[in-house]
């Protein structure tokens, strides 16, 4: 640590589970210096066990609740549009507490974004070498910095600088108590709510070590192709187990849409990963477009194609472009009367003989 090589940081997730990040002083591949690196860490005293030795990727650095280093300017935009909450705290997670508190104007929350790159994060300096922002989106976001009010900006990287003696005459900004202390930036705080924000068994606990004037940074690197594995591990960590496949898909979307060309390899690519991802007796026999049951088919198709056809529920037959099918029952379309009715058996009030569904009328006692 003396030269600033090397730094560590240990995170305690809420489930208990421990993840010890590691930053090597000098570069190595992590298949040639996993066995080494777990057998050292096994040797420290409890006889620690580890899982496994992995690189630094965006999933787990989301997972830390240590931001995002590959998302932009325009994801945090989507968020706001969207009113994504929790997704604007992992964004920008120098101003989570701001965030679930609602106590930032969300117009702001983009260039805070900007001015948060390179900031530190749970005390650790983290660095993104999988994709370097482009000049003109820095130069943007040199742009917007001066409209984020002082106030925020200090919240978010904790640099109020608060007065010796609190104001007996004004109110706290967060839970309107009196006494608070003051910063220039207008925040007024009182004693309590000073105090750090418990999140013991909330969000992970991190405590690390890096060279006080120059620290390694802990390098974030995505996978050129990503394992199946580590897909499913990301979106389970994102929306859990036992998602539709409509949510399933919007997920894949958002995360993995961009490495692949083409609407049909995309839709091909997500259904086989949700074949894996479902459990055993929903989705396992799915393997294409063809396989999907006809309301799942066309809510899927629509997160490609808002436009793409109504299916009918009974057969899946596509309605024409730019119409309905013309037999409705209680909202649901169906392409005929005969799928409308199908499995079931109509018949007279009078005579009980069965009825063409087509002519819904008796030639037996007519």
């Amino acid at each position: 640590m003396v030269d600033g090589a090397g730094a560590y940081a240990v995170v305690d997730m809420p489930n208990g589970d421990i993840y010890v990040v590691i930053c090597m002083a000098k570069a190595a591949r992590t298949e040639y210096s996993a066995a080494n690196m777990k057998a050292s860490i096994e040797q420290l005293p409890g006889s620690p066990q580890v899982d496994w030795v992995r690189p630094m990727t965006r999933r787990l650095q989301r997972l830390f609740g240590w931001g995002d280093a590959g998302a932009t300017g325009a994801d945090v935009a989507r968020a706001v549009a969207g009113a994504d909450v929790e997704e604007l705290a992992v964004l920008i997670p120098q101003a989570a507490d701001m965030i679930m508190r609602n106590e930032v104007d969300w117009k702001h929350l983009p260039a805070l974004h900007g001015v948060s790159q390179g900031a530190p994060i749970a005390g650790l300096a983290i660095e993104d070498r999988s994709a370097r922002l482009a000049l003109q989106d820095r130069a943007d976001r040199e742009e917007e910095d001066d409209t984020i009010p002082l106030r925020v900006v200090h919240e978010a990287f904790d640099q109020h600088v608060w007065s010796e003696r609190p104001n007996r005459k004004a109110k706290c900004s967060h839970c309107e108590g009196w006494d608070p202390y003051e910063c220039d930036c207008g925040m007024r705080l009182c004693e309590l709510c000073r105090l750090p924000p418990a999140v013991s068994g909330i969000r992970p606990t991190c405590k690390g070590q890096q060279h006080p004037t120059r620290p390694l940074p802990f390098s974030v690197q995505d996978h050129v192709k990503w394992p199946d594995e580590e897909k499913l591990a990301w979106i389970r960590q994102e929306i859990g187990d036992g998602a539709e496949l409509e949510d399933f898909a919007k997920k894949w979307r958002d995360i993995f849409g961009e490495k692949i060309r083409g609407d049909v390899p995309q839709k091909a690519a997500c259904i086989k990963l949700y074949g894996m991802y479902a459990p055993p007796e929903e989705g396992r026999a799915w393997r294409n477009e063809s396989d999907l049951p006809p309301e799942t088919l066309e809510l899927f198709q629509r997160l490609w194609d808002v436009n793409a056809p109504e299916r009918c529920r009974e057969c899946g037959k596509a309605a024409e472009h730019g119409h309905r099918h013309p037999v409705r029952s209680s909202g649901t379309p169906y392409c005929s009367r005969a799928c409308h009715f199908a499995g079931l058996s109509l018949v007279c009030e009078k005579c009980r003989a069965k009825v063409d569904p087509d002519w819904a009328r008796c030639f037996t006692c007519k």
